[in-house]
């Protein structure tokens, strides 16, 4: 049947028909209509389904509805949380002159420190300072918000605004759903392709502990420089074991490659010269991977380059039969070419899509063995 399809239509519909379940076939429907007009009620369509987002989906500008709300308490704004998703909503703020009076941290690393001009602090040290009724509190972490509200009105605090409510967010059980269709081995071997800050790895290694598992070893790798140091810093304050981080991304060969229209839904990579500016390392992993060991989890988002990173890994997928998550959103057709091409690769898979934002960002393929089938082996 496969080898008799001849069009991008045939394909899609046999892809279409292998998925598993009614919410993956929704999900593959909208992303496909959306892929073909570029209307975005069929991205909404995908969100509406999903329960803690059915009621706030994503739209360009929704943030300036927040800023405008914080400008009419006339209160001081204090930032609860100070990460990554914190320092591009205080971007934000700035270039609308709303002002930030403190950001609030529980981590005393980050206390006492700045973040540009505003002073980083405890939130018992902002009681000691203010008048709770002078003060509005804007959370800005993704995760934990209702623990973090119920810190809040147990200190007295009376307003309160949620970030998640107007900006991009996305659920912490991306790449690791716990759906039923995704079972965890005793002991884990697992790639983290595009690891940026380690948070994934850090999640999967908690995910596993709680489940009485453990992650044996870890593949990591990031092409960005920067990044890559942040993660080499933290393997060390944690003292994790067994980590390989590797400063390169991920294709189809060792090579080089570079970001295409940096900053935008359609940025990718593609293969450049060593010479060439703003280019990085890329390698495959069946070049990378120790042979000996046996990989059973690959995570891939990595910027539209996850179709040539699973071509560079053949040999291990073809072999080991990972279970895989990855994101197929970067590039239009992603969605169907990509387990078109690993049905190729292991016949045996069965595939899930799930979708972890509220917006058109965060679509993830699941391609499993069944463990019946594996144990078989």
């Amino acid at each position: 049947m496969r080898s008799a399809m001849k069009t991008d239509s045939d394909k899609r519909q046999w892809v279409y028909e292998s998925l598993c379940d009614d919410t993956s076939k929704s999900i593959f429907e909208n992303r496909r209509k959306y892929a073909e007009s570029g209307e975005w009620r069929y991205i909404e369509n995908i969100v509406a389904a999903i329960p803690e987002y059915a009621s706030n989906v994503y739209y360009g500008g929704k943030e300036k509805v927040l800023y405008e709300k914080l400008r009419e308490y006339r209160k001081k704004i204090v930032l609860f949380g100070y990460g990554y998703r914190a320092r591009k909503i205080l971007c934000g703020l700035h270039a609308e002159a709303v002002e930030v009076a403190y950001v609030v941290d529980s981590d005393v690393r980050k206390q006492g420190a700045l973040a540009g001009k505003i002073p980083i602090v405890s939130l018992s040290e902002i009681m000691a300072r203010e008048h709770v009724d002078d003060l509005v509190f804007l959370i800005t972490s993704a995760w934990h918000v209702e623990e973090i509200r119920s810190q809040l009105q147990r200190a007295g605090c009376k307003y309160i605004e949620n970030a998640n409510e107007y900006t991009k967010c996305f659920r912490q059980d991306q790449y690791f759903d716990r759906g039923g269709f995704l079972e965890f081995a005793e002991q884990e071997i697992f790639v983290d392709g595009g690891c940026f800050d380690l948070e994934t790895t850090r999640i999967f290694r908690k995910l596993l502990e709680e489940e009485g598992k453990t992650c044996s070893k870890v593949y990591a790798f990031e092409p960005d420089r920067n990044n890559y140091l942040t993660c080499r810093e933290k393997i060390d304050h944690c003292g994790w074991q067994n980590i390989s981080l590797v400063n390169a991304g991920l294709w189809r060969e060792d090579t080089w490659v570079k970001l295409e229209n940096a900053g935008t839904a359609g940025a990718h990579l593609v293969e450049a010269g060593e010479d060439e500016k703003h280019c990085v390392r890329a390698v495959s992993l069946d070049t990378v991977v120790d042979g000996k060991d046996k990989i059973s989890l690959i995570k891939l988002d990595i910027e539209g380059a996850e179709l040539e990173a699973l071509q560079g890994a053949e040999r291990i997928i073809r072999r080991d039969r990972p279970k895989l998550a990855i994101c197929i959103y970067h590039k239009k057709e992603d969605y169907w070419q990509i387990p078109y091409y690993l049905k190729s690769l292991v016949p045996e898979y069965r595939f899930y899509i799930r979708h972890y934002s509220n917006y058109s960002a965060e679509t993830v393929l699941y391609a499993v063995v069944n463990e019946r089938e594996r144990n078989q082996e």
